[in-house]
């Protein structure tokens, strides 16, 4: 992994969500709404037009969701499986029959699960 690397775990699901929210705002502008704890419709933050994302030259635009999933430490032994679940969980709520949810153009999930690492055999 190159670049800095940060011990995200040492922060709380609401800390943690709050950046996530303040990282959104700074990069997707003013227009992004952070929402407070409970139910948030599949979404911790919106954005609804364009923004310079992924960079400043290709801008995306739609309606954007920004979603926090924070794993702490003692949650399971396998942080990779419990995001995979914890999204596969989100997608079926958006396909229920009578769902009040929308499909955003943009899904941006941030989470501080670090990637598996693999061993090197040789």
């Amino acid at each position: 992994m190159s670049g800095n690397s940060y011990d995200l775990t040492k922060l709380d699901s609401a800390s943690f969500e709050h950046m996530i929210n303040i990282l959104a705002l700074k990069v997707l502008g003013a227009g992004h709404t952070g929402f407070g704890p409970g139910s948030d419709g599949g979404r911790d933050g919106y954005f609804e037009g364009e923004a310079p994302y992924p960079s400043s030259v290709t801008r995306w635009s739609g309606r954007w969701y920004i979603q926090a999933k924070f794993h702490a430490p003692h949650l399971s032994v396998d942080p990779q499986k419990w995001l995979l679940e914890k999204i596969k969980s989100e997608v079926g709520e958006f396909q229920k029959p009578g769902t009040r949810r929308t499909w955003p153009d943009i899904w941006i999930i941030a989470t501080n699960v670090d990637r598996k690492r693999h061993l090197d055999p040789t």
